[in-house]
């Protein structure tokens, strides 16, 4: 350790004395140490800084974790911290990467020998095999570990990320609450100054009258608050013997019978009656146009609602409240951009509002604007972590853009807080259902069927997840289920008559099949499924007919091009299978499957040097599809290369020992 870190210790050291000392030194505390000397600071990021060079990355966040304790908006102090965080993952990052090359050249080095180890016994191999196959393993767990680590790295990042911009922007709007409170407080202290001067004008009878209209107003207001509706028009019409024009006393009898039922608004007539004396005796008051406003939009009648919003917006623009139920407004009339104003002004003004926060974050997805959206469902959450609606759409949201992970904790929070609420127990299948946990998925699915027996939509998607899994048996039943409640739905005939075929139920799928392609025309996957059958069953000009025929509704498919060019191998129609696996390639050209078939079409066609090509490329997209292993080698037999035959196949036996056609290899073999 350096002087300076020594020095920095020392003077810790005799701090931590006298803090347990404490009483005898008048109060000293570590705190108020810090606080007299203005360099502590400074030292305690130079420190940092050393320990950051040096690669001890604990304990340099400790230091700063001290220094954020005591100024959390410490900018210069964040942004070392995120450095410090960066470096180390970035150096765990290198070292696992070191670990993962060190076995990925071991594991070169075993299979290199093993190639050239040709005058070794079997017993001698076999070692050898064992000896690879553990390196292997070693190797594919490190880098599995290297993998989730990044992962996690990410999502880390991901969320430091997001916790400082949600604190930047709290900081911010904290402040931009204060400045707005201070322009209130400086505005109603106008109000209040120019309200004595006019009370300073009055003769005494007219001040004594005026300041009983205050109060009166003053109390109809909280009981209007307490819900005593009665009373507060008590003292309302009592103002009218005090001042009969009080245009605040019509507007506020209006919001009394407004508040009482503000969903039916069965006062109606009274409400429009005074909010409209209100209003022609002061055109300029905000309160009556937004109450006869809110009347309107309780008896549908959004138009007027929306006009007399935005003039009471006019006159109040600072209002959360009326800038909430405008943003309504606006959303219901799809006025998203004018909506999104609304919301974030009244959010501005009202941050504990978490419907606000909501409907922000429903009207961003109207916009097209996801990450707004994200953010704007956590800032209701925030507010009230009790919001199911907000974990819910949150998760919906985060599905749909492919964070799995998040979307199944929210969707689970949601789903706890309100266990019985069928269409958050789908979300949750279905998240889990796209991160390809399909017994999860399974699970939710049946719960879902249980809760709501009659629900299709949960039986057909238990039925994909089980049919996900090559669990066919499982999937016949939900499937079942979904066409017993919706016998004309085409997806579900189509999924029931594919686990069939399956099962090799044909003649029943072809039936089930046949029903899904006549209740929707343009439906592609029952024709696909059905030309499938046909192949299986031998039928090749069936096969054709309904695959040409679903060519017509989508000539660029990969799936219709590549059963076609089955189709027309398996018909001795060279040319025009090849056509049609590169034209399923043009679609998909990473598909190891089309190529391979593709091969083989060269293969039946005796043009060996193409399918050697195309061979090797599916190698090198896919070193574990082993069927083109097997296939190259009867090429090289067939082009006379013995040499390569053996040295492929081998390769082949060595890399996969359990390989499904293991004794059609080893005849190739003992044949060469």
């Amino acid at each position: 350790m350096d002087n300076r870190k020594k020095l920095l210790f020392g003077a810790a050291g005799v701090a931590a004395v006298l803090l347990i000392l404490g009483a005898g030194y008048g109060g000293y505390s570590l705190l108020s140490q810090h606080a007299s000397r203005p360099d502590y600071r400074a030292n305690t990021i130079m420190v940092a800084e050393d320990y950051l060079a040096d690669q001890e990355f604990q304990r340099a966040l400790d230091l700063i974790e001290r220094l954020l304790i005591e100024d959390p908006r410490d900018e210069e102090v964040r942004d070392l911290r995120d450095r410090i965080l960066t470096a180390r993952r970035e150096y765990q990052d290198m070292l696992r990467s070191d670990e993962a090359a060190r076995l990925e050249e071991q594991t070169r080095q075993l299979r290199q020998a093993l190639q050239d180890a040709g005058n070794l016994d079997d017993s001698q191999r076999r070692a050898l095999e064992q000896q690879l196959a553990q390196q292997q393993a070693l190797l594919d767990q490190e880098m599995r570990r290297l993998e989730e680590a990044r992962r996690q790295a990410d999502r880390e990042a991901r969320e430091r990320e997001q916790q400082r911009e949600e604190e930047d922007r709290r900081r911010r709007e904290e402040e931009e609450r204060a400045a707005a409170r201070r322009e209130q407080e400086e505005a109603a202290r106008q109000e209040e100054e120019e309200r004595q001067r006019e009370l300073d004008r009055m003769s005494q009878e007219e001040r004594e009258r005026a300041e009983r209209v205050a109060e009166l107003l003053r109390q109809a207001d909280e009981a209007i608050q307490e819900r005593e509706f009665i009373t507060a028009r008590g003292h309302l019409n009592t103002v009218f013997q005090y001042d009969p024009e009080s245009a605040m006393a019509y507007a506020k009898i209006a919001e009394s019978y407004y508040r009482q039922n503000p969903d039916e608004v069965p006062d109606r007539e009274e409400i429009m009656r005074n909010t409209n004396e209100a209003i022609r005796r002061n055109p300029d008051l905000w309160l009556p146009y937004y109450i006869r406003g809110m009347t309107h939009k309780a008896t549908n009648n959004q138009s007027r609602a929306l006009q007399d919003l935005e003039e009471a917006r006019a006159l109040n623009p600072d209002n959360a409240e009326l800038l909430y139920h405008l943003g309504n407004i606006q959303y219901d009339m799809r006025e998203f951009r004018d909506a999104k104003n609304s919301y974030e002004r009244s959010v501005h003004l009202d941050g504990t509002n978490e419907r606000a926060f909501f409907n922000l974050g429903l009207t961003h997805q109207q916009l097209r604007d996801p990450r707004s959206a994200l953010d704007a469902f956590r800032r209701a959450i925030a507010v009230d972590s009790g919001m199911t609606n907000a974990y819910f759409a949150l998760g919906n949201l985060q599905r749909a853009m492919g964070d799995y992970t998040d979307a199944i904790d929210n969707l689970t929070t949601a789903h706890e807080q309100q266990p019985e609420r069928v269409p958050i127990i789908l979300a949750l299948a279905g998240a889990y259902l796209d991160s390809g946990r399909l017994d999860r998925a399974a699970e939710h699915y049946r719960l879902a069927t249980e809760k709501d027996p009659e629900n299709a939509g949960a039986f057909h998607n238990l039925a994909i997840a089980y049919l996900q899994q090559d669990d066919y048996d499982g999937a016949l039943e939900p499937a079942a289920q979904a066409i017993r409640i919706q016998r004309n739905n085409a997806q579900y005939n189509f999924t029931f008559g594919q686990i069939l075929s399956r099962l090799g139920e044909y003649d029943t799928a072809i039936q089930y099949l046949n029903r899904s392609a006549e209740l929707d025309t343009s439906y592609l996957r029952p024709r696909i499924e059905l030309g499938r059958v046909f192949i299986a069953r031998e039928d090749y000009d069936a096969a054709l007919d309904i695959l040409l025929a679903a060519k017509r509704i989508d000539e660029s498919s990969f799936e219709v091009n590549f059963n076609l060019g089955d189709v027309y191998r398996l018909k001795n129609l060279h040319r025009q299978s090849i056509e049609h696996y590169e034209l399923a390639l043009r679609q998909n050209p990473n598909s190891a499957r089309a190529r391979n078939n593709l091969a083989r079409t060269y293969i039946a066609s005796q043009e060996y040097e193409r399918a050697e090509d195309i061979l090797q490329e599916v190698i090198n997209f896919d070193d574990s599809y082993w069927e083109a292993y097997h296939r190259l080698g009867e090429v090289y037999v067939a082009m006379e290369r013995p040499d390569a035959a053996r040295r492929i196949l081998e390769d082949l036996l060595r890399r996969n020992a359990d390989y499904q056609r293991r004794s059609d290899v080893e005849g190739i073999l003992s044949s060469l």
